[in-house]
């Protein structure tokens, strides 16, 4: 028995020996067989583009195939390993290699004592899946300091995912830009949008947006676009296309050195460069909105989002347009009344009276990025609130805050509140009645008005609870009428809503119809209060911005290193990776060794802490982290117990 088991244990050794060698020798012994396609693992989704392929080397137990007899050369054919099968990668084909037994392992008896069967299958799979990293950056010089960090880590990403296809985007949080200057109002000839800067007049740039328009006369004849401020009848319909720009960096599995180092080299250079005259109503969530609703087969199969700002993005979905439509047309209209003493158009009876208003009075302005009130920019309005009996319910004083914030959706576009006070406002308001002739006198006599009898005037003022405090007078009138252009604009938005929260939602909500919830990943590198950064001059805390992370992990600071961020981004690269093997082993076997083969040849072992297989279902999972996109196959030892055969 002892013999048996020494002689057992000497041919699996000789058997895992000889398999490694043939493994790493250059494979000259394998013989191709036409590709067969391979259905994905059940259950998963497949993924564009996993990983590359899978080998399968078996070591056959001693007697299981067909007996070789002394002195022959017969092929033995064995149980082997079982067929590898696709992943998340999806549906796949590759070539079989088989090889013919080796010699015989014997024993001291020099017959042949045990036997073994060695068989290679590769399945192609493709290559590792592509995906697109979007970064919108802040291109203020609030945000100058960060730019190195961000391009070294742009830089050390890209060694990361080497071997795939990425491309790397730039985009801004400017939205509209010179193009836009055609969009005014009729009549007023007021911008539609903020697009340059108010105290120089300069557009801002670079902007995410071209805008172009066209215009009709009223019989939809096309003309010329007339100057808005123009008496002249026309019709004008605008539109703002998304203003996407190349890569600043691509790669592709098959750049050489150089290639590949250029890549890195055009990278650093945008990103250090990002500079310009930026709106410094700055809107990184209408960005990601324009990019995300685009044409479905404009996108990439996999997204990585990177937003990096230094303040929060309160730009609502009015402010983030696609469209525009206005016109002059003309309209005959009510142009008021001249004194009538007798034959008149009407006559009219009033009784003067006032009442009491709770109201706000606020000033907006524009800021440059850094907080300084751009002279020229100021603006005050008011807005009521409520009706009071009496000034005495008002308590006058500063705004609270849901009243600041609800009189900030007022200001104009580009600027914001900076001061807001509480007060009473008296306003003179008159209780009248207009009736056709002078037949009666409504103010001391009976009076039919819409149907209905009132003893009088001050008897109808009491009954519709209007302030009636002065003296009844009547005058005639006779009314005039007019024929004037009046104008007319309607505003389309790239996402429905009115708040913020509302642009924050839908941009999210667009990004897992379009892509998949697996597909994507958003990150933010910000201002948070749970971060140990302090705030400067113009900066705030993302409270907006962080509504698109679904995960706080994917949050990052803005004054610590970018590298967690990137590192999160090479993380979801690896994810998009295949893993998972089908591999069937028969009752005895076992997996010996995994190795990774590069596209050049290369291989190298997996330690075992990288890898398991899990007997119940016959998979074989890999440690994304040890795979790389310069990898193309993996072979596998699987070994068996070595039988004596007995003559």
């Amino acid at each position: 028995m002892a013999a048996d088991l020494a002689l057992f244990e000497d041919c699996v050794r000789a058997i895992a020996r000889e398999l490694r060698r043939k493994l790493l020798d250059g494979s000259s012994w394998l013989v191709a067989r036409p590709p067969r396609a391979r259905p994905p693992l059940p259950g998963r989704r497949a993924v564009r583009g996993a990983l590359a392929a899978l080998a399968v080397a078996t070591a056959v137990g001693c007697g299981q195939g067909t007996r070789r007899g002394s002195g022959t050369d017969d092929t033995v054919t064995g149980t082997g390993g079982g067929q590898p099968a696709t992943g998340a990668g999806g549906a796949s084909s590759g070539d079989v290699a088989a090889i013919t037994a080796g010699p015989s392992v014997t024993g001291s008896g020099g017959g042949p004592e045990c036997e073994r069967e060695l068989s290679f299958e590769a399945v192609i799979l493709g290559e590792p899946a592509p995906f697109d990293l979007i970064v919108v950056a802040d291109h203020s010089d609030s945000l100058g300091f960060s730019r190195d960090e961000l391009a070294q880590g742009l830089s050390d990403l890209l060694d990361g995912v080497r071997g795939r296809h990425v491309r790397v985007f730039l985009l801004t949080p400017t939205q509209y830009g010179a193009s836009s200057a055609p969009a005014q109002y009729p009549q007023t000839g007021e911008p539609v949008v903020a697009w340059q800067d108010p105290a120089t007049g300069e557009a801002y740039e670079p902007a995410m947006t071209t805008y172009s328009q066209s215009c009709t006369d009223l019989d939809r004849t096309p003309i010329d676009c007339p100057d808005p401020r123009a008496e002249l009848p026309y019709l004008v319909v605008g539109t703002w296309e998304f203003a996407m720009p190349p890569p600043i960096a691509e790669l592709t599995p098959e750049q050489t050195e150089a290639e590949f180092q250029a890549q890195e080299q055009a990278l650093a250079d945008a990103i250090l460069s990002i500079r310009g005259k930026g709106s410094p109503h700055e809107q990184p969530l209408c960005t990601l909105a324009r990019y995300i609703f685009q044409d479905p087969e404009l996108l990439p199969s996999n997204a990585v989002f990177l937003v990096l700002s230094d303040e929060d993005d309160g730009s609502t979905p009015a402010e983030c347009l696609k469209g525009f439509e206005a016109g002059l047309t003309l309209v005959e209209r009510d142009a008021g009344s001249e004194a009538c003493s007798s034959d008149c158009d009407g006559y009219l009876y009033s009784i003067p009276g006032e009442n009491y208003w709770e109201r706000l009075e606020y000033h907006c302005a524009a800021f440059d990025d850094v907080g300084m009130m751009l002279p020229g920019t100021e603006n005050s309005d008011w807005d009521n609130v409520a009706l009071v009996d009496s000034c005495a319910e008002v308590s006058p004083g500063p705004c609270s805050d849901a009243e600041w914030e609800s009189v900030a959706r007022n200001c104009d576009v580009g600027t914001e509140v900076f001061s807001c006070e509480r007060q009473c406002y008296t306003n003179v308001l008159p209780c009248q009645v207009q009736l056709p002739d002078a037949s009666v006198d409504a103010c001391t006599e009976a009076f039919v008005y819409n149907g209905i009898q009132y003893k009088d005037l001050p008897e109808y003022c009491a009954l519709i609870d209007r302030p009636a405090t002065g003296a009844c007078t009547s005058s005639g009138f006779n009314e005039l009428t007019s024929t004037s252009l009046t104008s007319s604009q309607r505003l389309t938005q790239v996402t429905p809503g009115f708040m913020t929260e509302h642009l924050a939602h839908h941009v999210l909500q667009e990004a897992e119809s379009q892509f998949g919830e697996d597909n994507f990943l958003v990150e933010a590198i910000v201002h948070d209060p749970s971060f140990s950064c302090e705030l400067g001059a113009g900066q705030s805390y993302a409270t907006n911005l962080s509504r698109i992370v679904a995960d706080s992990r994917h949050l990052f600071p803005l004054c610590e290193s970018y590298a967690p961020a990137l590192a999160s981004v090479l993380g979801f690269a690896q994810a998009l990776t295949q893993t998972e093997f089908l591999l069937q082993l028969e009752e005895g076997e076992s997996i010996n060794q995994v190795l990774v083969e590069a596209r050049d040849g290369a291989q190298r072992e997996l330690p075992t802490t990288s890898w398991t297989y899990d007997d119940a279902t016959g998979t074989l999972r890999i440690d994304r982290s040890v795979i790389t996109g310069t990898d193309s196959r993996l072979n596998v030892e699987v070994t068996s117990a070595c039988i004596p055969i007995i003559e």
